[in-house]
């Protein structure tokens, strides 16, 4: 694949206007910005040698490619990002790895030749990672959301601000649609309407709901500290429905149906990183063990999570968290900084 891909890349001014022509508006995580990358330039123009031919070495080499093809890549939550179209992509560390690979044979030291075999990837994709490694890069972002005709954030005046999607906003999805503050949306309207109507507070329960919606989509639904759980015995009272409406508010990498019980495991906790909206449509009955790191999740603190076969990796999560239930989970915590959580 690797080679194919090289092959391909020379004939890059070829390549470059037949991606514009025929690839799909919406783009493969990726996969198009590492095109875009190699076919850029035909070959990259020289830059340091292999030295004495060490893992350091290689990487700086290939570092040094891709950054004269144009691409600017970066390494957090144990994975390379790309930047490309307003948007930073996942899976850089195949164009690394390219590098890598059109560096065999290249001679090094006084008689030595470099051999791309796996050891020697594995050894040079991990110093790149290194060298461009910014922990915490996309917890600093700016918060706010994109959508197609700009960024939107709230105001100090509380109001919603659009702005022209830039780079420093770390955007990592895009909302399929523009943003209209004149749109209506009777449907949702009617749907709220028959969830809360029968109670007496109804309309203040629709009011925050939207209102938690809206700052999940803004990534600032940690600050308020509380997940919201749509509790009542009837198991046809719209819960479901509600929640399965706001998930696709959220492109599919910005939502999780992650339960809290699942939260021990770092696994788990990984994938909520650039999870936005968290939402269970029937909660499972099994007690709630480790609360703490409930309270951590849902607070917005500091966490540790660790992608299969990867590196534990630090991160602030920004979900805010739905759930349904007929009856809240058990618990032995009774102390009220884990029950002021709902």
């Amino acid at each position: 694949t690797y080679s194919r891909i090289g092959v391909l890349a020379q004939h890059y001014p070829t390549i470059a206007q037949a991606l514009d022509e025929v690839l799909p508006p919406v783009r493969p995580r990726g996969e198009e910005a590492i095109l875009r990358a190699l076919c850029r330039t035909e070959l990259a123009p020289s830059g340091p040698g292999l030295g004495e031919g060490s893992d350091l070495d290689v990487a700086q080499v290939c570092l040094h490619a891709v950054q004269q093809r144009g691409a600017q890549i970066i390494h957090d939550r144990d994975e390379f990002w790309i930047y490309d179209g307003g948007l930073w992509r996942p899976g850089a560390q195949r164009l690394v790895e390219l590098e890598v690979h059109a560096l065999n044979g290249a001679p090094y030291g006084e008689k030595g030749r470099f051999k791309a075999n796996d050891p020697r990837v594995r050894g040079a994709v991990k110093r790149a990672a290194t060298i461009v490694a910014a922990p915490g890069f996309f917890d600093d972002a700016p918060r706010g959301v994109a959508c197609r005709n700009g960024f939107l954030r709230i105001d100090e005046s509380g109001g919603v601000e659009v702005l022209p999607l830039a780079e420093e906003h770390r955007v990592l999805e895009c909302l399929p649609y523009d943003y209209d503050e004149d749109a209506t949306c009777p449907i949702w309207d009617r749907i709220l309407l028959d969830v809360f109507a029968p109670d007496d507070d109804g309309a203040d329960k629709a009011l925050l709901m939207q209102q938690f919606l809206g700052s999940c989509l803004l990534a600032i639904a940690t600050q308020w500290q509380r997940c919201l759980v749509l509790e009542g015995a009837s198991g046809d009272n719209g819960k479901s429905t509600l929640i399965t409406i706001a998930q696709q508010l959220f492109p599919e990498s910005m939502r999780r149906s992650i339960p809290p019980q699942k939260w021990d495991s770092e696994y788990y906790v990984a994938k909520l990183a650039g999870c936005r909206f968290n939402s269970v449509a029937e909660m499972p009955k099994t007690d709630l063990d480790n609360t703490e790191v409930f309270k951590a999740v849902i607070a917005g603190d500091r966490l540790t999570g660790r992608h299969p076969s990867g590196r534990p990796f630090d991160y602030h999560p920004i979900a805010g968290h739905v759930f349904a239930c007929n009856e809240l989970p058990g618990t032995t915590d009774q102390t009220d900084a884990y029950w002021k959580r709902f």
